[in-house]
């Protein structure tokens, strides 16, 4: 992982955010909304999803605000380099953020017996660096 990726994650919890592992191989962190990880331009900040996507207010930022936080997550693949970035933003199956322009088209519940609540979920290239659709 990039030293300055890796730098930033220490400074943010570890957790296993779903009951299954929907996504195999990848391991989460739960970033606390505050200005510098909604506006920062670097990862794991929201703020690099929306200099890719060229958007100042998004719906990704809005939902990150009402729930608190947002997840990052770092997949790997069968030889265990990183093959994805994920950013995970909170809501329900009805507040997908910005209708998908941003990226965010996959949606994971949390738990498996209630879809209600859960995450819509962007994945990023690691090494072009660009929303994988």
């Amino acid at each position: 992982m990039p030293r300055q990726i890796k730098k930033g994650l220490k400074l943010f919890r570890e957790v296993k955010p779903f009951v299954s592992d929907y996504i195999e191989d990848t391991r989460w962190w739960k970033i606390e909304v505050n200005p510098v990880t909604l506006c920062g331009y670097t990862m794991p900040n929201l703020g690099y999803v929306n200099t890719l996507n060229y958007t100042m207010y998004s719906d990704t930022v809005m939902n990150s605000y009402k729930y608190r936080h947002y997840l990052f997550g770092v997949q790997y693949d069968e030889y265990n380099k990183r093959k994805n970035y994920v950013y995970a933003v909170p809501g329900n199956k009805h507040e997908q953020p910005d209708k998908g322009r941003t990226g965010f088209n996959t949606y994971q519940p949390c738990d498996t017996r209630d879809d209600n609540l859960g995450y819509w979920l962007c994945f990023i290239d690691s090494r072009t660096r660009r929303i994988v659709k």
